[in-house]
Order: C-alpha cells, then structure tokens, then sequence
C-alpha cells in the first residue's frame, strides 16, 4: 500500500531575525508534519517569542524562508491567521 509523505504544515529554513546588533534567530530551520506536535523549550532570551512571532508574521525576518500551510506568514497573515490561534504570554 502507498502512503504519500506527511504534508508538512510548518516549515522554517534558515530564518535570521536581528534588533539591531543583537541577534534573536540565527538560521533557525525545522519542519513540523500534519499531526506533529512540537513546542518550544529554553531558557529567557533563547529566541522562542521572536520564533513564534517571526512564524505568525507579526514580525519581519532578516532572512531565510517559511512557510505555514504553505502560505507566507508574512504576505498571507490574515489568511494564514483564519487556521491558527496564538495565546501571548501575560
């Protein structure tokens, strides 16, 4: 029986997001497949927020590719934010 490769719904390749001289990502890659589930762990000022922010298009990365639902987080937000829900940090 064939069993096509697992759609993959996030996918970030070498995304660097820089605040002036200090850099917050530095060619951060990974995928995650449908039905994954993965999360972020480490300690403060590891890059998590600016990771997630940086994937849901709330901030604009330096450089590097990515894609949700292979959609452009950053050209496709709003479309891309219909699918997904984001819950800050209080």
């Amino acid at each position: 029986m064939y069993y096509p490769p697992a759609e993959v719904v996030i996918s970030m390749q070498n995304v660097t997001k820089r605040f002036g001289k200090t850099v917050a990502l530095n060619d951060l890659s990974f995928k995650v497949k449908k039905g994954q589930i993965h999360g972020f762990l480490g300690p403060n000022g590891a890059g998590k927020s600016t990771a997630i922010r940086v994937l849901l298009g709330l901030l604009k990365k330096d450089s590097g590719d990515m894609t949700i639902f292979g959609k452009d987080p950053w050209k496709d937000a709003l479309e891309i934010h219909k699918n997904i829900s984001y819950i800050p940090e209080m």
